[in-house]
C-alpha cells in the first residue's frame, strides 16, 4: 500500500474517507469536544498532535471562539468513540 501523510485532520479524513471538507459549522459544541478529549485521555498539546493542527487552534476549539471543522468530528469519532457523529 501507499502510506499517506497528513497535514491536518482535514488531510487525514480525506485520506481515510475520500470526503471533502464542509465548509458549514459544525455540530459539535466546545463543550462536546473537550468531553471527546477527556474520552481519549487527551490535554490540549496531545489533541493538536493527533489531529494535526496547532495548539492555539485546539485552545480555540475548546473556548468556542471557533467553529470546529466537520472532518475534526468524523476524526474524532473514530479516535475518541461514545458520541454519534454527524453526517
Amino acid at each position: 500500500g501507499v502510506a499517506v501523510v497528513a497535514r491536518s485532520a482535514d488531510d487525514a479524513v480525506r485520506a481515510v474517507t475520500g470526503a471533502h471538507h464542509r465548509r458549514e459549522d459544525s455540530e459539535m459544541t466546545a463543550h462536546d469536544f473537550i468531553r471527546a478529549m477527556d474520552r481519549a485521555g487527551w490535554a490540549i498539546p496531545d489533541a493538536a498532535r493527533e489531529l494535526g493542527v496547532s495548539v492555539r487552534t485546539v485552545y480555540n476549539w475548546r473556548t468556542g471562539r471557533t467553529p470546529i471543522p466537520h472532518a475534526v468530528v468524523r476524526l474524532l469519532g473514530f479516535l475518541a468513540p461514545d458520541r454519534e457523529v454527524p453526517e
